[in-house]
């Protein structure tokens, strides 16, 4: 079961590889796509506001999204490159270790065969050809949400409603899509988040 949390009480957020995808094109200005635009304003939200205890929010990294992110720079580029980013001196960089590994194991293990990591990627929408690429992107994904389950994050942020989001609601990980669509927000001020909406649209019961 899914225990969804107020925006006002995310301390511990994971930002999964796709948010980070997105702060660095609006960042760059290399695409005009909007929705990089609601990204930024949500990031830029969390990073400058406190939870309703008046804690500090702190974003967490797995180090599964810094290899896939940021493969030619050395470690302490990459840090730099995404704590000025993030524009937050509370970012810590976890890694995928052996606890993460069992509870994943556990968790998934009816997905991690081949054949029915294929079945999964078919009923995503991935076509034949597609499945070993598919096969990577989602044992990724697993990978990162377990991550964050294991570090008892109280949200994890996403863009992409194609693999990750599903694989969250098995997982039993509160996930929250940043599509402007799914958020109350007044002049930057992220009121709430309707997860019932984003699951309904993107979820096949």
């Amino acid at each position: 079961m899914v225990i969804e949390k107020r925006i006002s009480d995310w301390e511990n957020i994971l930002i999964d590889t796709s948010i980070l995808c997105a702060l660095f094109a609006f960042v760059e200005g290399s695409s005009t796509d909007v929705k990089f635009n609601f990204v930024h304003t949500l990031i830029k939200y969390l990073s400058g506001s406190k939870t309703s205890s008046s804690k500090e929010r702190k974003f967490l990294i797995t180090s599964i999204t810094v290899s896939e992110i940021l493969s030619k720079e050395n470690d302490s580029e990459k840090v730099r490159k995404i704590i000025k980013l993030l524009d937050s001196n509370n970012v810590e960089f976890i890694d995928f270790d052996l606890d993460t590994s069992l509870l994943l194991n556990h968790d998934l293990y009816e997905y991690l065969p081949k054949a029915k990591l294929n079945e999964f990627a078919a009923s995503m929408g991935f076509k034949t050809g597609d499945f070993m690429m598919a096969r990577e992107w989602i044992t990724k994904d697993m990978m990162i949400i377990e991550n964050g389950k294991n570090s008892n994050v109280d949200v994890i942020l996403t863009c992409d409603k194609k693999t990750f989001y599903p694989i969250s609601e098995k997982c039993c990980v509160f996930t929250a899509l940043a599509y402007e669509e799914y958020f109350n927000h007044e002049h930057g001020i992220m009121l709430s988040y309707n997860h019932s909406h984003a699951r309904s649209e993107n979820i096949k019961l």
